[in-house]
């Protein structure tokens, strides 16, 4: 994953009692980046962002730095608007807003981690955000938006930012307690007594003057400010005494830090809980050299969904399974993953138990993480973790029959891509006394294509089923589109098989037998077999592969069987009626018999119960078929992330991009059965 930076324009204007930013960040056009060799095109369609992307300072994650977070972002394919509140008051953010009201245009710097890149060569042309480009270019076509910067210098002409001023108080238009609050980012809700009472009096002192026409004391509201400080650094202080006390009773420090006892208090707390009995903890914690903690907790929680050990130990390795079924890490719940993100964004949780300000919190405090790339711990990233395995553990257990006749390719992109084949001619001749050799000519090519498309699903964890701490839920959703995909693609092969597109398997193509003789018994499988291994290459030579798979719908399975595993067949019939029939089965143990209910599955057109294939296995990059994965990726993706700002829960969408087609008839033979 590589970092993108590109910087655009900042103007600040005054409007409004809430000063708000809107930033016109990007408007699809060549990007010149520093540590790409050529021009950047950030394909829009292709670049995901949460509901709230950090604004700082400098690319400086800081509290001081933190200007704000969008409420608004727009993304129409053409250009990326992000729009927002201001809510930073630190003496740098008020510089920056203090010299924007004084006319300074300010620019920003939007940051991208780029996830799939395409490179176009020079002379290539494509297409993004509805320009045309010509190569050498880099077209990013998957990238997360992660942060954007406000700096003093750099632009882009196409671009601007704007951050709108809080009007003055005039006459009766003034904003109440709350309203100022909110203007400052403040949940009011959230605030202790003590803290309440210092904003009021600073609101108080803010707006006094102004009713009365004066100018405010800078002096009164600056002392108001240092108490506030002072009283934040004291709560400060308080909490990290708690946490220092030790982490056997996390629900004890929880209920310290919400409720304002002193680190004396809580430690009394301890100690009688400890005297009562060990209290079990989730908590992820170091181990000194030992698995990843976090490691550990995605796949205590995998375990604790109904992942099997065996199948997640493939996955996470042995020693990290091992660490998570461990008294102290077994059993993590959604619970158990907030704190943990929680902890590391050095956050505390608002509530002993999951409500809906506590799972604000952390979404909040997985996009502090995120936003200062200096961790790996996510809410998502924890979760997607998790899903993924789930998810693999569903795939896996759909018994699919695709991989037995079709060959595998790899797409670089979601265009039709056209595929070519060679075919040489002449053979090998002798070489005469002069010791000439004779080239082979390239005397045609054989082409097809394939295409790569996008196949998807989402489900919805929703708000009670996190409060409710449903793992139930969980354990169900990823194993679902794991499953969903994997029965997909099972059936576009199916689809694209039975559709014959093209008259793909015709008689004229000597890979097709109609009729009576079709008919599922030792003659039709000899004639079948003797039409396969009589086809020929482009110099009239066979082609010299054997087939090896009866696919059979399950009317056929049987017969098919019994065809192929049966040593003996009995001539049924007297006289001049009796079947002239071997007592052997010439075809005992040649093919093996693989039954597919798709083949006469009445949701696929021409489907059939009578109709059977004689197949050889693919070899290497050739077969029947051609299964095309997008960057050979060969099982879907799930992600996890926030809903949107209406809605509180996690949502879960699994894609996979894969593209199926016909590729070389001469491995195999399609019999009517009629």
């Amino acid at each position: 994953m590589k970092e993108l930076r590109f910087i655009s324009r900042l103007n600040l204007t005054a409007s409004g009692k809430v000063r708000r930013f809107s930033i016109v960040a990007y408007t699809g056009g060549l990007l010149r980046v520093d540590g790409f060799e050529f021009p950047v095109v950030v394909d829009l369609a292709g670049l995901q962002a949460n509901a709230s992307v950090p604004i700082i300072l400098d690319h400086k994650p800081t509290t001081d730095t933190t200007v704000g977070q969008t409420s608004e972002i727009q993304n129409d394919g053409r250009r990326l608007v992000l729009k927002g509140p201001v809510t930073g008051q630190s003496k740098q953010v008020l510089d920056v807003l203090a010299q924007a009201d004084k006319g300074y245009q300010w620019q920003a710097s939007i940051g991208c981690s780029v996830e799939s890149q395409q490179h176009v060569p020079g002379g290539g042309r494509v297409t993004v955000n509805c320009q045309s480009f010509t190569g050498p270019i880099i077209v990013a076509r998957s990238s997360v938006l992660c942060e954007t910067s406000v700096l003093p210098v750099g632009a882009d002409s196409s671009t601007q930012v704007n951050l709108a001023a809080a009007a003055a108080l005039k006459g009766n238009l003034k904003m109440t307690f709350s309203e100022w609050l909110e203007s400052l980012g403040i949940d009011e809700a959230m605030m202790t007594p003590e803290g309440t009472a210092i904003m009021q009096k600073q609101f108080e002192l803010i707006q006094a003057p102004a009713e009365a026409g004066v100018p405010a004391n800078p002096a009164a509201a600056a002392s108001v400010v240092l108490d506030l400080r002072a009283s934040r650094a004291a709560d400060f202080t308080r909490i990290a005494q708690i946490e220092a006390l030790g982490t056997k009773h996390p629900h004890i420090t929880a209920a310290g830090i919400a409720n304002g006892w002193s680190p004396a208090e809580t430690e009394l707390h301890m100690l009688r809980a400890s005297q009562r009995g060990p209290t079990p903890s989730n908590r992820m914690t170091g181990n000194g050299g030992g698995p990843d903690a976090t490691q550990v907790l995605c796949a205590s929680f995998a375990l604790n969904a109904g992942g099997s050990q065996s199948f997640l130990a493939k996955q996470f390795g042995d020693t990290v399974v091992d660490a998570a079924s461990r008294i102290e890490a077994r059993g993590a719940t959604i619970r158990t993953v907030m704190d943990h993100v929680l902890r590391a964004a050095g956050m505390h949780s608002p509530s002993n138990r999951i409500t809906d300000a506590y799972i604000r919190a952390a979404f909040e405090a997985s996009r502090k993480l995120e936003a200062s790339a200096m961790s790996t711990v996510s809410l998502p990233g924890i979760l997607g973790n998790s899903a993924n395995k789930l998810m693999l553990e569903g795939f896996a257990m759909v018994k699919t029959t695709w991989q037995e006749f079709c060959a595998i390719g790899n797409l670089s992109d979601l265009k039709e891509a056209t595929r070519y084949r060679m075919i040489t001619g002449g053979e090998f001749e002798e070489v005469g006394p002069g010791g000439h050799i004779k080239h082979l000519n390239l005397t045609d090519e054989e082409t097809y294509t394939n295409q790569a498309k996008t196949y998807a699903s989402m489900l919805t964890l929703t708000r009670t089923s996190i409060i409710n701490d449903d793992m139930g839920a969980f354990e169900t959703l990823p194993k679902s589109i794991g499953r969903k995909g994997n029965v997909k693609l099972e059936k576009m092969v199916y689809t694209k098989l039975l559709s014959n597109a093209g008259d793909f398997f015709s008689s004229g193509n000597s890979n097709k037998l109609t009729g009576a003789n079709s008919v599922l018994d030792i003659g039709a499988l000899s004639d079948a077999e003797q039409l396969f291994l009589t086809s020929v290459d482009g110099n009239g030579d066979p082609i010299m592969i054997t087939p090896e798979i009866m696919l059979l719908p399950p009317a056929l399975s049987v017969t098919g069987n019994a065809l192929v595993k049966d040593t003996q067949v009995v001539a049924i019939g007297v006289g001049n009626s009796a079947v002239v029939t071997p007592n052997g089965n010439p075809h005992a143990g040649k093919f093996a018999a693989i039954v597919t209910p798709w083949l006469q599955n009445a949701n696929l057109t021409n489907y059939s119960a009578l109709g059977w294939y004689l197949i050889a296995r693919a070899q290497g990059s050739s077969g029947l078929m051609e299964v095309g994965f997008l960057n050979g990726q060969q099982s879907p993706t799930i992600e996890t992330g926030e809903l949107d700002f209406s809605q509180l829960g996690i949502a879960l969408r699994g894609y996979w991009d894969f593209g199926v087609a016909f590729q070389d008839g001469r491995y195999g033979v399609f019999n009517v059965g009629a």
